[in-house]
């Protein structure tokens, strides 16, 4: 009797979850015994997460994986910690493009996956998840690739058509003269609400992938407008470095002017006139804010009213330095 336990650790929302839920419900289309147990860190992105999967052969006594997982994959260093809960002889995947340290352990099969450079490349950063998951179906054979496919997939004609004229033209027509055409109107709607559910599906995706790439516009679009403003705004530091070095200029030749005196004194941003005092209290402003907008990382941002947030804000950034620069 084959028994898979599977762990899948990461950060929420790196897929940890959907990982485990597929290899689950592979396993259920199969006929096998299986067992998903998910637990959560408190936040809802960003914080921990793992799932412990068992898929077998046998009636599954308790969904708790401990010191007992057949194989381990791991997408992120703090989920490190359940490599000693693999046995021996077991597998560990580790998604290198996050873990720079290897596993300390000779008696385990360790493979290193750069999952996210490979999405990368692929033009999906979000598939990730699934680079692993196939890693992990490769080494522990727990369900048929196939299997994992079929999960969610479009049906096909055969499997929404429960009743087929074609295929069984003799046996459809004696079943629909003996019922009096019952047969033959039940499985006709059985049929409708096959095809009315798979519609439903479809056109569900259909929005998510419309919303998704309404989402990616505005970003594009941002994006622009945020190099527009770093543009100019930098053209203003610029020319406030320019000014900066003209007052250093200035101080050192009133220091040679006044050697006599303390040298530090006569070095002190206080003895510049009012306007070159602007210029440097003016760079300085503008350095912090120029450094809380490169700081912004707006392909991290998820939500479409953040992306909007984040216009007003860099253009509340660039309103500012524009004002300092005006001052100065």
């Amino acid at each position: 009797m084959a028994t898979s336990r599977v762990i899948c650790a990461g950060f929420g929302g790196q897929g940890v979850m959907s990982m485990g839920q597929l290899l689950t419900y592979a396993g259920m289309l199969e006929g096998k015994e299986v067992a998903w147990l998910p637990s959560y860190g408190p936040e809802m992105r960003g914080g921990t997460a793992n799932c412990a999967v068992t898929v077998s052969d046998e009636p599954v006594g308790s969904p708790v994986i401990a010191n007992d997982a057949t194989c381990a994959v791991i997408m992120n260093l703090p989920s490190m910690k359940f490599v000693k809960d693999v046995v021996p002889g077991g597998h560990i995947l580790v998604n290198s493009s996050l873990i720079d340290t290897k596993v300390d352990r000779d008696d385990v099969k360790v493979t290193y996956i750069p999952a996210n450079d490979i999405a990368g490349e692929m033009g999906m950063p979000k598939v990730a998840n699934m680079i692993m998951l196939g890693a992990c179906l490769k080494v522990t054979n727990a369900v048929d690739i196939e299997s994992v496919l079929k999960v969610d997939s479009i049906r096909s004609r055969e499997q929404l058509f429960t009743i087929d004229f074609n295929a069984h033209k003799v046996k459809t027509t004696f079943q629909a003269i003996f019922t009096l055409g019952f047969y033959t109107r039940k499985k006709a709607n059985e049929t409708l609400s096959n095809v009315k559910d798979e519609e439903a599906k479809i056109n569900s995706e259909i929005s998510k992938m419309e919303s998704e790439l309404k989402k990616i516009n505005i970003i594009e679009k941002s994006i622009k407008q945020v190099a527009d403003m770093f543009t100019s705004v930098i053209d203003m530091y610029n020319n406030l470095l320019i000014r900066l070095d003209s007052s250093i200029n200035y101080l050192l030749v009133r220091s040679l002017a006044f050697a006599h005196q303390i040298v530090g004194k006569q070095m002190s941003v206080r003895v510049l006139p009012d306007m070159q005092q602007k210029e440097v209290e003016a760079i300085i402003t503008a350095s912090r804010i120029l450094k809380a907008m490169a700081d912004t990382q707006l392909l991290d941002i998820a939500e479409q009213k953040d992306v909007q947030e984040f216009d007003k804000k860099i253009s509340d950034n660039k309103k500012e330095i524009e004002s300092i620069y005006k001052a100065a």
